[in-house]
């Protein structure tokens, strides 16, 4: 028995794991459902590498107390590894489409798999179809062991076929990270699958989380931590991207008209909620091919493809703040001017300049709703 070999194989990447554990809790400008998914899926992973690193330092040891030892290793191993792997997948899916409601479905079903793979992972404890323990407390395989590893490894064939359908979800830049992740999973649970003693499945599978993690670092530092939609790092990428690109887009620039009034008057708090309202009204408005952010202040920037009527989207818009402002328990009024442009356009106006442009129609826009509400009372409405 090698111990080193093991303890670098094995707690190695339960050490990569604690520590983006560690790292991820500490974390709050991230969506709660989405650290929740990825914390269990590590926790799982930290669960397997440790009942795996146990069940090779164990096997062969002599003893009845060293066999049972063994076999709850091996059961606490096969159940956290498809917990950490199934839940993968959800955690994949939710983190394309964003959407609780279908996650909280997926995550339903694979619960049911999960509980019906465990009950049987603790059924071989007295029936060993799946595995059993030579005299001398070596691992044999079961005459359905192949059951065991094709409800393992199938985790793998529902994220690659995940990973197709979700992928144009996904941005060109992040797409590598997705790749990437899907081909270290598979190729150590290939050396797994046909290499008995290869050990590679655990720093892969590492390797992969850690790529899954930069994945979420990456996304989380263009989310704005206020409004949850995303910012004007965001938005810069975004924008150079069209500015290489030759297909057109509507950027629209949105002020809140009266904000800094709110903020006087009715305090921070009151400024903050307006802002999610906002927000909330602009992603509730726009479709998942669109981007939407908010650039700074009380400033909001929409971007749909040119083919596409601005004027109905703005409309919608427009009426659902009206909406909004309808409801109780809100004590500011929600109004905005905007200024709108079509980038790249054809006279290959710069990126600085097409900004410099509607921002300046934006406030022009903002000087007349001045000029038409003039009358609004302190603290009725939304003020610069």
């Amino acid at each position: 028995m090698n111990i080193n070999l093991y303890i670098n194989s094995l707690l190695g990447p339960c050490l990569v794991f604690f520590l983006i554990a560690l790292d991820y809790t500490r974390k709050f400008n991230t969506d709660p459902f989405k650290r929740f998914l990825f914390l269990v899926v590590l926790t799982a992973a930290g669960l397997a590498t440790v009942a795996d690193f146990v069940n090779r330092t164990v096997e062969g040891l002599p003893g009845p107390g060293a066999s049972r030892i063994f076999a709850v290793a091996i059961t606490v191993f096969y159940i956290a590894q498809n917990v950490s792997y199934y839940l993968m997948v959800v955690f994949l899916d939710y983190f394309a489409h964003q959407d609780r409601y279908r996650a909280r479905k997926l995550l339903l079903i694979m619960a049911a798999l999960l509980g019906a793979s465990a009950l049987l992972d603790l059924a071989n404890l007295r029936w060993h179809f799946f595995f059993s323990l030579s005299p001398d407390n070596y691992y044999m395989e079961g005459p359905l062991y192949w059951l065991r590893a094709a409800i393992s490894y199938f985790s793998m064939v529902l994220l690659a076929a995940d990973a197709i359908l979700i992928r144009k979800h996904f941005l060109k830049s992040q797409v590598f990270l997705l790749i990437s992740f899907i081909i270290l999973n598979a190729l150590g649970s290939l050396l797994d699958l046909f290499l008995p003693g290869s050990d590679l499945i655990w720093p892969c599978y590492a390797a992969a989380l850690l790529y899954i993690y930069l994945f979420i670092i990456q996304t989380d530092s263009k989310i704005d931590s206020l409004t949850g939609i995303e910012n004007r790092l965001a938005f810069n990428e975004f924008i150079s991207n069209l500015a290489r690109g030759q297909q057109p887009w509507h950027i629209v620039m949105m002020d809140l008209d009266h904000f800094k009034q709110v903020n006087d008057t009715l305090g921070h708090a009151q400024g903050d909620m307006a802002l999610r309202d906002m927000a909330s009204i602009i992603k509730g408005c726009i479709r998942r091919t669109d981007f939407a952010a908010r650039y700074g202040g009380y400033e909001f920037i929409v971007a749909i493809r040119a083919e596409y009527n601005i004027d109905r989207l703005m409309e919608r818009i427009q009426q659902a703040m009206e909406h909004q402002n309808e409801k109780e328990g809100r004590r500011f009024t929600l109004r905005m001017s905007y200024g709108t442009g079509i980038f790249p356009g054809d006279s290959g106006e710069s990126m600085l300049n097409f900004m410099a442009r509607i921002d300046a129609q934006m406030y022009e826009h903002k000087k007349a709703h001045y000029r038409e509400r003039d009358c609004i009372a302190s603290g009725s409405g939304i003020s610069s």
